[in-house]
């Protein structure tokens, strides 16, 4: 019965890693950067509880391959390495950077009454920026596209005020939560790990969205405590 407690232990800390990644997303549809790694961190070390549950587990079943190859497979695999390490960055290092250019994004209407007022009020037709930019760059407070893309480099978030004022929000697609490199002492030296770009064998460049690359890392850790389930009750 030990067995199986440590392997439900497992899936419930990936449920919770779960539910933390669902709220990733919502604070990155809203740009909001220190939250969204708060809970990256939380859903971290939900993974790598797992990895440990699920070790255990193994070995009170007596496979002990099966717990050495899981172990191998975390130090090997670049996504898993970094999902691993990532808990254990540097002082100063940051896991996660706003990335204005891969933002995406899209006005939600709050009140329509208030954007009616605003767009009669000062949107000219005779703009040569299309509707949606001139909305940014009134809630931007920008005159120009070169002073809009500036804005919002320097700040994802608009005008709070200006966006109150037109009855919209802005939200991003979650690749603008992008994945950093960076340093952690490992092995007695500093070590730089890179974002990942290989996982299981299969090349991409997804992992540089931090929802994806959880959820892979949660997806294949659910896939092990699957396996080790159906090897303790098979004959």
């Amino acid at each position: 019965m030990q067995q199986q407690a440590h392997i439900d232990k497992a899936e419930r800390l990936l449920g919770w890693a779960r539910t933390w990644l669902d709220e990733l997303r919502g604070h990155g549809r809203h740009a909001r950067v220190k939250d969204a790694e708060r809970v990256l961190f939380a859903a971290l070390g939900a993974i790598a509880s797992s990895h440990d549950a699920l070790a255990s587990a193994a070995n009170l079943m007596g496979q002990r391959a099966w717990c050495e190859q899981l172990h191998q497979t975390q130090s090997r695999d670049p996504l898993l390495r970094y999902l691993w390490l990532a808990r254990h960055i540097e002082a100063g290092d940051t896991l996660v950077k706003w990335a204005p250019e891969r933002a995406n994004p899209a006005t939600e209407v709050v009140d329509a009454a208030k954007l009616r007022h605003i767009t009669s009020r000062f949107f000219s037709p005779l703009s040569p920026h299309g509707a949606s930019e001139r909305l940014l760059m009134y809630a931007h407070g920008a005159a120009t596209r070169q002073e809009l893309m500036h804005k919002q480099s320097a700040s994802a978030l608009p005008d709070a005020a200006r966006m109150e004022a037109a009855g919209v929000e802005l939200v991003y697609g979650p690749e603008a939560l992008a994945l950093q490199d960076f340093d952690v002492f490992w092995g007695g030296r500093i070590e730089r790990v890179r974002v990942p770009e290989v996982h299981l064998g299969v090349r991409t460049t997804n992992f540089r969205a931090a929802d994806r690359a959880l959820d892979a890392g949660i997806v294949f850790y659910r896939g092990m405590a699957d396996e080790l389930t159906r090897t303790r009750t098979t004959p």
